[in-house]
């Protein structure tokens, strides 16, 4: 989530991977998209989404094949969730048992900040596809409908080595054109990364689960970059809950990771 320097107003600004910027060195201009959000739970009214510019390559996603109670399945990268979460649907079919919510509670929000409720939970014994004898007792929350049936956060990744030492068991995979960009935010953002956009220091959310990166639209026109119309294929975004929302502009902004863009 984006945020201006403290000794400014504050406004909130939410940005998702894939980041783009390395090194020290900045980024070339990127492009943002805005999107309108009624949500009291960010500060901004509304929530712009970057993209990559027109002439870069498709977008990418990583999946984590799993064996899951026996079967095999294969599950979406989150780092910005700390949950793994699973739609009712794949649990039916996995044949698991869900512990209806108690005071085992949760709180989920999609990228604006609307209420996503979990129906229980579900304890199942999970592993790497490529490493079965390394397995553990793994928590998944499970939601009615979702935009993808399976997604492991962070700390399931830290506790395998999933992005580190076994990387090399992530699948790369390339989603058919036609296909709604995908936002897969669940929970309110715990890490922040170091960013420059434009003249500011800001503090970005960083979140493998997303195609999209994301600032408050506000923010833009603060500090005046530009807006344009959306191409009609990229018009729509889908979030975690299966939800979607219209954008409603696109722009170019300096872009670059801890360091002054002008550098």
């Amino acid at each position: 989530m984006f945020r201006p320097p403290s000794s400014g107003a504050s406004t909130d600004l939410e940005v998702f991977s894939p980041l783009i910027g390395t090194g020290g060195e900045a980024s070339k201009p990127s492009l943002i998209q805005a999107i309108s959000s009624g949500t009291k739970k960010y500060k901004s009214k509304e929530i712009i989404q970057r993209t990559f510019p027109h002439n870069s390559p498709e977008v990418v996603r990583s999946q984590l094949p799993l064996i899951l109670h026996g079967q095999s399945e294969s599950a979406v990268v989150d780092t910005g969730a700390k949950e793994n979460v699973m739609s009712e649907k794949l649990a039916r079919k996995l044949n698991l048992t869900v512990h209806k919510l108690g005071e085992a509670t949760h709180n989920f929000v999609n990228a604006i900040g609307q209420n996503i409720k979990a129906i229980g939970y579900a304890e199942i014994r999970c592993s790497l596809r490529e490493e079965p004898s390394q397995f553990s007792d793994t928590r998944f929350w499970i939601f009615p409908k979702m935009a993808v049936p399976l997604v492991v956060g962070r700390k399931f990744l830290e506790q395998t080595k999933g992005l580190t030492k076994l990387r090399h068991c992530l699948q790369k995979i390339i989603p058919s054109k036609g296909l709604n960009l995908r936002d897969l935010h669940i929970e309110l953002p715990r890490w922040r990364l170091s960013c420059r956009v434009g003249d500011s220091t800001v503090l970005a959310n960083p979140d493998t689960g997303s195609d999209l990166d994301l600032i408050s639209s506000s923010y833009v026109r603060q500090s005046g970059f530009r807006l344009r119309n959306l191409k009609s294929n990229r018009q729509y975004v889908q979030f975690a809950d299966g939800s979607q929302k219209r954008l409603s502009g696109v722009g170019s902004v300096p872009f670059g990771l801890g360091f002054s863009a002008k550098e």
